[in-house]
């Protein structure tokens, strides 16, 4: 694509075909049939219709991650103690050993890079699938002020979020796996610094629901915003014409704080 750019302007027909399962049409029946099933339920969720929508996309993504995570990254911690014991002891430990599993420890970072970034790649087509349905889902329910916040701001943090879900489910069992390398290692020691990692869930859970409240008040001093800007651009004829500067001016500055 780049080698045609450079001969010539590239056309719409040098663009290579939108796979089915990535056309934003297919998605948001799909998107929508899933909420409509969510309706009929005591407590629909548009949540958990959207995981019901795109759950299957992302199973690779947490299955790489999973292994490079799980696997990779905490038999790298293994290794790099059986390279520590020869340091530790040089005259009892074979150096033709250890250089085995100092290889085994930079070809196990290559595995573990091959892995996460092929995972991140796909949870973030997860994602822009995601975002695309959702702004596609705006257009029919809200203002043109919230449809431009929420595309500016909120959507745009699923490229993150979806890069990270899968560590809701990997980050605990990934835990448990190195509190018992770490029990081998030095036994109940271990134990006070998982104490001392689980003491800061309540706090990041506090610090979190104080950012989803400061969140909350932001979208809508920008929503307000938004929708004044639109509609004195659209009005912009008139306001000129009764000579109302001064006054939305003094709005818009109001607006802006």
């Amino acid at each position: 694509m780049f080698i045609r750019g450079l001969k010539r302007d590239v056309q719409m027909s040098d663009l290579y075909k939108c796979p089915d399962s990535d056309v934003c049409e297919k998605l948001v029946h799909k998107l929508e049939n899933n909420w409509n099933r969510e309706l009929t339920k005591k407590s629909p969720s548009f949540m958990r219709a959207t995981i019901k929508t795109f759950i299957g996309p992302l199973v690779p993504s947490f299955i790489l991650i999973f292994i490079g995570e799980c696997v990779i990254d905490n038999g790298k911690t293994i290794l790099l103690g059986y390279v520590l014991r020869f340091f530790a002891n040089p005259e009892t430990e074979s150096l033709w050993r250890a250089s085995v599993f100092a290889g085994a420890l930079v070809a196990s970072s290559l595995i573990f890079i091959s892995f996460l970034h092929p995972a991140f790649f796909l949870a973030y087509r997860v994602a822009v699938k995601i975002r695309v349905c959702w702004c596609a889902l705006m257009y029919k329910k809200t203002t043109i002020g919230q449809i431009l916040n929420l595309m500016s701001n909120d959507v745009s943090r699923l490229d993150d979020y979806s890069q990270f879900c899968s560590y809701l489910i990997v980050g605990p069992i990934n835990t448990i796996i190195g509190v018992y390398i770490c029990w081998q290692y030095i036994g109940w020691v271990s134990l006070i610094g998982l104490a001392i990692l689980m003491c800061f869930i309540p706090f990041n859970s506090l610090m979190g629901r104080l950012f989803l409240k400061i969140r909350t008040r932001v979208s809508a001093l920008s929503d307000n915003r938004i929708r004044l800007m639109n509609e004195i651009i659209k009005g912009m004829r008139v306001i000129k014409m009764y000579a109302w500067e001064r006054h939305f001016n003094a709005l818009i500055s109001e607006a802006r704080r």
